[in-house]
C-alpha cells in the first residue's frame, strides 16, 4: 500500500505553499487585470448604448416637433386659403354691385336722353306741323 513518509509530507507542504503564493502573486492579480479589462471594454459599450438611447429619444422629440409644425403649417395654409377665398368673394360681390350701379346709372342717363330727345322732337313736331299746315293752306 501507500506509505506516508517525510518526503511526501514535505512535497505536500511545498505544493500547498506554492499554491498559496501563486494565488496571491499570480492568480488574483491576473483575475483583477482581466476583470478591469472587461470592465474597460464594457464601459464604452454601455456609454455608447446610453448615447444611442439619448439620441433616439432626441430624434423622437424632433420628429414629434416636426410633425406638430407641419400640422400647424397645414392648418395655417388652410386658414389663409379660406380667408383669401372669402376676400375674393367679397371683392367679386363688391365689383358686381358696383357694375350694377354703373349699369343703372347708364340706364337712367339713356332714359333721360331719350326723354329729352322725345321732348325736343315733340316740340319740333308741333312747329313742323304748324309750318306744313301753313304751307298747305297758304
Amino acid at each position: 500500500m501507500l506509505s506516508l513518509n517525510a518526503t511526501f509530507l514535505y512535497q505536500a507542504v511545498l505544493f500547498i505553499t506554492l499554491l498559496i503564493l501563486m494565488n496571491k502573486l499570480l492568480f488574483k492579480p491576473m483575475l483583477e487585470l482581466i476583470s478591469r479589462r472587461e470592465q474597460a471594454q464594457d464601459e464604452p459599450l454601455e456609454q455608447a448604448q446610453k448615447y444611442k438611447t439619448v439620441a433616439e429619444e432626441f430624434e423622437s422629440q424632433v420628429r414629434g416637433k416636426l410633425l406638430e409644425i407641419k400640422q400647424q403649417a397645414d392648418k395655417l395654409q388652410t386658414e389663409l386659403t379660406r380667408e383669401a377665398s372669402g376676400q375674393a368673394l367679397a371683392r367679386m360681390s363688391q365689383a358686381r354691385t358696383e357694375a350694377e350701379q354703373i349699369m343703372e346709372q347708364a340706364r337712367l342717363k339713356i332714359q333721360q336722353a331719350e326723354q329729352q330727345a322725345r321732348s325736343a322732337l315733340d316740340a319740333q313736331a308741333g312747329s313742323l306741323a304748324d309750318r306744313i299746315v301753313a304751307q298747305i293752306l297758304g
